[in-house]
């Protein structure tokens, strides 16, 4: 039997922080420029509507930076839903 196929999606957000909080960087930051903040990423199942995991990064990270790291337990998962089946 096949597994059914899941959409994962992945999105990094920006949140804002006060004063000189551990790993915050001056980065890309829509809401207040100059500010500083963490680079959350976040995965999510769409068929499930399930929060699956995510991490926060500092400020100064780029969008996409950790996305394969983001998704190994979800394929994990995957792979051993196959294993067990057969």
């Amino acid at each position: 039997m096949d597994s059914p196929e899941i959409t994962i999606y992945i999105d990094s957000t920006v949140e804002n922080v006060e004063g000189n909080q551990e790993g915050s960087m001056k980065g890309y930051n829509p809401n207040k420029h100059c500010n500083k903040c963490y680079n959350v990423l976040m995965s999510f199942c769409s068929e499930l509507k399930y929060f699956v995991t995510g991490f926060q990064r500092s400020g100064n990270t780029y969008a996409s930076n950790g996305t394969a790291e983001i998704i190994k337990p979800a394929t994990w998962s995957q792979e051993r839903r196959k294993l067990t089946q057969k």
